[in-house]
This record gives C-alpha cells, structure tokens and sequence, in this order.
C-alpha cells in the first residue's frame, strides 16, 4: 500500500512537471499554506529557504498584480465562488513570467471559509505568444495605414515572391480584392491571363 502511494505521488509530481502545472492548500484555520514541488520550481524559490506564506505570496507576486490578485481571492471568498486569474511574477534574472491561478474554497456548516485549494500553471509561453501576435497586428495596420497614404502601388513580397502587404492603390491597379490577394504570386496578379501577355499595371 506505501508502495501504491509512493508511485502515485511521485506521477502526480512528474505529471505536474510535465503540465507546468503545481497545487497548493492553504487552511484558513491555521493559516499553513502547503506548496507542491512544481509551484516552487514556477516562482523559482528554494523550498529549503522559503516558508511559503499568503503574505510571501503576494510579496512574490509583481508589485503591480498584488492588489488585483489579492482583491480576486478576497471577492471569491466572500462570494463563496472559485477564481480564475492570470498575473505576473518578476524573476531574479529580470524576466516576467506569467501565471493562471486557479482556487475553489471549502465552507463549514456556518458558512464559515475552512481551506482553499488552488493551482498554478506557468503560461508564459501563451502570453508572450499573444503579446507577440498583437504587436505583429499593431505594426500591420500602422504600416497599412502609412501606404494607403502613398498615389503609386506599394507591395511586400517574401521570397517566393508572394504578397505578404500591398497598399490599396496597388489591389486596385491589379483589379484584386485585399481578401484573396495576399499570399499570391506577384505575378499572377500582374499577369492574370499569363506572361505573355501585358502587365495589368502597365496598362493602369
């Protein structure tokens, strides 16, 4: 039986390395919060060193998420419903990481808040995968809206010589629609009926 609980413990904690995902149980009674090995290997502390606490929690917290983090767990306690909550956590080296925490919380017969339960999952490679995606998106509508400013056709091309942007006055000297007309081969919207016959921009 040790045996079978041993193994279970040591999957949980393999499992939990694998997800990037850590528990941990703070008991309202005795204020004792109680870390899973994954939790300290996300926020980066030494287990040996460091005492987990509800206040060295949010210590560890970045200084500008400690409020709205504290406000979500004291919300969720008294409208007695779980939470759900991304934030972030600076490390020694400089970077940020990011991290969803989840907790539901256990209630006596009085209503009274006894233990809360929670994870942690480092999401960092999500956030800076969105982060990333929005700053892409940002730069493509200001360099959109730059070329649209220009009278001659402007166009991207990538090294296949495929549309990656094109202004307006370029789509409409091809006669194409923006939709369906990134990602073509230039030259088959300059020369829609083929090579041999003339560009459709030097007839524009």
């Amino acid at each position: 039986m040790r045996r079978d609980l041993a193994r279970a413990r040591g999957h949980l904690a393999q499992s939990q390395r694998l997800a990037h995902i850590g528990s941990w149980e703070l008991d309202l009674q005795t204020q004792e919060l109680w870390w899973s090995a994954e939790v300290y290997r996300i926020f980066e502390l030494d287990p040996t060193r460091f005492t987990p606490t509800y206040e060295a929690f949010l210590h560890a917290i970045h200084p500008d998420d400690r409020a709205m983090v504290s406000d979500a767990y004291t919300r969720s306690l008294a409208a007695r419903e779980p939470y759900d909550i991304v934030h972030r956590l600076p490390m020694s080296d400089g970077s940020v990481k990011f991290v969803n925490e989840r907790c539901e919380t256990t209630y006596n017969d009085h209503g009274q808040p006894i233990r809360s339960l929670g994870t942690v999952q480092d999401v960092s490679s999500q956030m800076h995968a969105e982060e990333l995606r929005r700053d892409l998106d940002l730069a493509h509508a200001q360099w959109t809206q730059a070329m649209d400013q220009f009278d001659e056709g402007i166009c991207l091309l990538d090294a296949d010589r495929r549309v990656l942007r094109a202004n307006q006055m370029f789509y409409k000297m091809v006669g194409a629609d923006p939709a369906t007309g990134s990602g073509r081969v230039i030259t088959d919207l300059v020369h829609p009926n083929g090579e041999d016959e003339p560009c459709v921009i030097c007839r524009a």
